[in-house]
C-alpha cells in the first residue's frame, strides 16, 4: 500500500513508479543518470530517488520537497513547465554542484576530506610516466564508474584493462574491433565495454579513433550514453604531430578521459578541451609545467613539488587556479590481488628477514603466512630483537602496505613484550586466512 496524499494506492508487491521507469527507460536503452524526475506525492519517493535529478514542484508534500534536488517556485503543471523550460536552456547545469551524491572520487586531501569531480562535463588528460601509477589511478576511477553505473567505453592499446569486472571486452592481439559490435553492445546503458585495439596497427590508429569517437558522440546526442570516453595511450590515437583538422571532435566534447605519458605528446585538439590535468610519477611537475605552457596558462611559481609514490596533482586548468596534491585511491580488485600475494605469494625483495642481534640469522619470510610460521618457532632473543626496533610495523606499513594493521602491531611493539608473539600472529591470521 502506498500513500498518494489523501488516497491510497494497492498494488502489487515491489510494483512502483521507479519499477515501471526503470522497465520503460530499458526499452528506449536509456540510463537513470540522464533522467530528471518531478512528483509532488509520497508514491513519486521511489521514482525520484531513483533518478539522477529529483525536482518537486511547489505544492509538493513537505516530505517530498525535502528529498528533491530542486522545488520550482510555480504549483502544479506550471512547475513542470518551469522544470521543462530549465532543461531546455542549460539542461539543469545550475543544479550540479547540488547532486554531488553522483561525484567521482579520485583520492583524498592532505586534509583528509575527499577529492570528487562531477561526472558530468570534466574533459580529464592524466600524464605519467611509467610505473608512475597511471594504471592503477584509471582502475580506481573506472571501479567507481561500475559501481555507480555509470557506463563507459574504455579504447585499450595494451591488454591492460581486460580482466576488469563485468565489461565486456571486443578485440585482442588478433582480431581487430568491430565498430558495429561496439556500439550495438553499448545500446545496453548498463553494459560498459573495453575495445582492445592491439591488432591495429599503429598508423591506422587515429583513423579507428576518429570514427569510433564519431559513432559515440552520435550515440550520446541520441540516449545521453556512453557517460565517458577512456583512452589509455591516448597519443597513439592522438599524436602531437597531426593537424588538428584531422579530428572531428564535437565542440561540446567532455567526459573523457585520457591517458598518456606526457602532454607534448599529444594533440592540440584534446589539449584544448582538456580542463582537468593530473600528472603522476618523477616527472609529474614537468608535466604541469608542459601544459601550462602548451595551453599559455599562468602556472603560478614553486606551485608544483616532488610527489611520492601513490600521490598526484591535480590541476583546474582556469588562470589563477593552483595545482591541488592528493594520495591516490587504490581500485579494490589491485589490493585484493595485492592481499593474496602478501598473504600466500612471493614478496620477493619486500620479504622480512629475521635476523636477530649481530645478524647471526637469515630467515627469509617472503609472505606473511611464512612469517607467521617462523614467528611461531623463532628464539626469543631475536623475537624481541626485532620488537623493540618496529620491525614487524614498519614491514607491514612500507612493504605489506596494510596502514591499519601497522598500527595495531606497532601498539603491541610499544607495550606489550610477554605476549607479543601470540598478539601480532593472531592478528596477521585474522586478517589474511579468511
Amino acid at each position: 500500500m502506498i500513500f498518494n496524499k489523501g488516497a491510497v494506492m494497492i498494488l502489487p508487491a515491489g510494483i512502483n513508479k521507479a519499477r515501471g521507469l526503470a522497465e520503460t527507460l530499458k526499452e528506449l536503452n536509456i540510463s537513470l543518470h540522464n533522467v530528471v524526475a518531478v512528483g509532488d506525492a509520497e508514491n513519486d519517493g521511489a521514482m525520484l530517488q531513483a533518478a539522477e535529478c529529483a525536482v518537486a514542484v511547489a505544492n509538493a508534500l513537505p516530505a517530498v520537497q525535502q528529498m528533491a534536488d530542486w522545488v520550482t517556485s510555480h504549483h502544479h503543471g506550471k512547475g513542470v513547465i518551469q522544470l521543462i523550460s530549465r532543461l531546455l536552456e542549460n539542461d539543469l547545469s545550475e543544479l550540479d554542484g547540488i547532486l554531488t551524491r553522483h561525484f567521482l572520487p579520485l583520492g583524498q586531501r592532505n586534509e583528509g576530506d575527499c577529492f570528487s569531480i562531477s561526472p558530468y562535463g570534466p574533459g580529464v588528460l592524466l600524464a605519467g610516466t611509467t610505473q608512475s601509477g597511471k594504471t592503477t589511478m584509471t582502475t580506481f576511477v573506472l571501479e567507481k564508474l561500475l559501481e555507480k553505473n555509470y557506463q563507459f567505453c574504455l579504447i585499450d592499446p595494451e591488454g591492460d584493462y581486460v580482466d576488469l569486472p563485468s565489461v565486456i571486452k571486443i578485440g585482442d592481439n588478433i582480431h581487430q574491433p568491430v565498430l558495429e559490435e561496439v556500439v550495438a553492445l553499448l545500446q545496453n546503458p548498463a553494459q560498459s565495454i573495453v575495445v582492445c585495439i592491439l591488432a591495429i596497427p599503429l598508423d591506422d590508429r587515429p583513423n579507428f579513433f576518429n570514427s569510433l569517437v564519431s559513432a559515440l558522440s552520435h550515440m550520446r546526442k541520441e540516449v545521453g550514453h556512453p557517460h565517458w570516453i577512456v583512452a589509455d595511450e591516448a597519443h597513439h590515437m592522438l599524436p602531437a604531430e597531426a593537424a588538428p583538422s584531422f579530428y572531428d571532435l564535437p565542440k561540446d566534447f567532455k567526459n573523457f578521459l585520457f591517458i598518456t605519458t606526457s602532454p607534448e605528446m599529444m594533440n592540440e585538439t584534446i589539449l584544448n578541451k582538456t580542463n582537468l590535468l593530473i600528472t603522476m610519477g618523477d616527472d609529474a611537475a614537468k608535466a604541469i609545467h608542459e601544459f601550462s605552457r602548451l595551453r599559455t596558462l599562468p602556472l603560478p611559481g614553486n606551485a608544483v613539488t616532488p610527489l611520492n609514490k601513490g600521490q598526484a596533482w591535480i590541476w583546474e586548468a582556469e588562470p589563477g587556479n593552483k595545482p591541488l596534491m592528493i594520495k591516490t585511491g587504490m581500485p579494490a580488485h589491485i589490493l585484493q590481488r595485492h592481499k593474496k600475494k602478501y598473504a600466500t605469494g612471493d614478496m620477493d625483495y619486500n620479504s622480512f628477514y629475521f635476523r636477530g642481534p649481530e645478524c647471526k640469522l637469515n630467515l627469509k619470510a617472503y609472505n606473511l603466512m611464512v612469517f607467521t610460521q617462523i614467528a611461531q618457532g623463532l628464539d626469543a632473543e631475536t623475537w624481541l630483537f626485532h620488537l623493540k626496533r618496529n620491525d614487524y610495523s614498519n614491514w607491514l606499513r612500507h612493504s605489506v602496505h596494510d596502514e591499519e594493521l601497522a598500527d595495531l602491531v606497532q601498539a603491541i611493539e610499544n607495550k606489550d613484550l610477554a605476549l607479543s608473539r601470540k598478539a601480532i600472529v593472531d592478528l596477521i591470521l585474522e586478517r589474511y586466512t579468511v
